[in-house]
C-alpha cells in the first residue's frame, strides 16, 4: 500500500521562521517533524494539542490572536534603536 503524502505551506516571517529553525536544529529535529508532530496529535485528538487549538481559537474569536510575535517585535525594536 502506497501512502501519498500532501504538502504544507505556511508563510513566516524570517525571524520566526529563524527561531523556529534553530530550536529544531537544536533539538535534532527537522521542521518537517515537529509541524507533522503537532498535526498528527491534533487529528489523534492528543488532548494537550486539542487544547492548544482550542486557545488560538477562543484568542481569534476574542481578537486577542498575537498578529506578530515576540521574535519580530525584538527585532522591530532592534531596528528602531539601530536608526
Amino acid at each position: 500500500m502506497v501512502i501519498s503524502r500532501k504538502a504544507l505551506h505556511v508563510n513566516l516571517s524570517e525571524d520566526v521562521h529563524s527561531a523556529f529553525r534553530k530550536l529544531c536544529i537544536d533539538n535534532r529535529l527537522t521542521m518537517q517533524e515537529v509541524c507533522e508532530y503537532f498535526v498528527v496529535g491534533l487529528v489523534d485528538d492528543e488532548q494537550s494539542m486539542v487544547r492548544i487549538l482550542n486557545e488560538i481559537s477562543r484568542k481569534k474569536k476574542d481578537k486577542t490572536v498575537r498578529k506578530i510575535s515576540k521574535v519580530e517585535s525584538d527585532s522591530i525594536y532592534d531596528a528602531i534603536g539601530g536608526e
